[in-house]
């Protein structure tokens, strides 16, 4: 009887170190695919910054009659570029994501999304990241922590915010 309950005992903490070391495990690679996914929505978005002003200059030779059209059809490829790049980084991440296997049953992770206006004292902020809410709180109280994070503090600010539980 003594061996079964010391087998036991360390069959209970093999079985809590090997969760642990998997919860580890599990954070480092989903950290790797939110690594992957700022620097693949960073490129997208550098891209559609550049090609803005690409786009202007493209049309500053155009009639003035004809600028408008020329300036909309531009700046509409950017758009569609830049929507392309970033759906791919998307599913990248998600791809990633789902290898690395199922979250902890009592924490939700939530990608977010944001997108504020420059403003003279201000540079645009663009990020995408991955939010773990807190373990044992409930859901909608982990979303609305994750958008308290990302979402910007000055009231005057033009911005948008997606953030979308992913488990």
């Amino acid at each position: 009887m003594h061996h079964l309950a010391a087998a036991l005992v360390f069959t209970t903490m093999h079985m809590a170190m090997t969760a642990a070391a998997w919860a580890e495990t599990r954070d480092a690679c989903t950290k790797t695919c939110e690594t992957a996914a700022k620097s693949c929505f960073g490129a997208a978005y550098a891209r559609y910054d550049a090609c803005k002003p690409a786009a202007n200059k493209g049309c500053a030779t155009v009639a003035p009659a004809n600028k408008f059209a020329c300036l909309t059809g531009s700046l509409k490829k950017c758009q569609g570029s830049q929507s392309a790049e970033t759906n791919g980084c998307r599913e990248t991440f998600d791809t990633c994501y789902d290898a690395c296997g199922p979250a902890e049953t009592d924490r939700i992770e939530i990608w977010c999304e944001l997108d504020a206006d420059e403003r003279p004292d201000h540079p645009r902020a663009r990020t995408v990241s991955l939010c773990t809410g807190a373990p044992g709180t409930a859901p909608a109280d982990q979303l609305a922590e994750c958008i308290k994070r990302f979402k910007p503090t000055d009231p005057n600010a033009g911005f948008s915010l997606s953030c979308d539980p992913i488990n």
